[in-house]
């Protein structure tokens, strides 16, 4: 897989990918990712949440955030700055009519030319219709 800009899943999907917490290993570096600032921020929140609907176990939770963690640490994963895209954002917002924080996933991918990994099939579709190469990670 080449670069990718990801959803809120990534800290799983790096997880699923052979990345257990520090030290455990690591993410090919053909694996690299680009994710939006506010993302990384809002990973904590996600993964509580899915440990609260039961999609995951606590510590599959706190070994996927010590994954993203490192992958950040380590450079597998560049944080990207979401100021650079939020006009870009608001124009793929307004002109698809979808959700503006959805559209700057989009709007990271057409810049630096990633794939967009997420479990939104609707973004996926989306992406895939403005000609972005897509990962959609298996929500279950």
């Amino acid at each position: 897989m080449a670069k990718s800009a990801t959803a809120t899943l990534m800290a799983i999907t790096i997880l699923r990918r052979g990345r257990g917490g520090p030290g455990t290993g690591s993410v090919p570096r053909s694996d690299r990712a680009v994710g939006a600032s506010a993302d990384i921020e809002r990973t904590p929140a996600a993964l509580r949440r899915k440990v609260a609907g039961g999609e995951l176990s606590p510590a599959v939770a706190i070994q996927a955030l010590g994954a993203l963690v490192e992958a950040v640490a380590d450079g597998t994963v560049r944080v990207a700055d979401d100021e650079e895209f939020i006009s870009s954002a608001l124009v793929l917002a307004l002109t698809l009519g979808h959700k503006v924080p959805d559209c700057l996933y989009l709007a990271v991918a057409e810049r630096e030319g990633c794939e967009l990994a997420t479990a939104d099939e609707r973004l996926e579709q989306l992406a895939r219709r403005r000609g972005i190469a897509t990962y959609l990670v298996p929500s279950g």
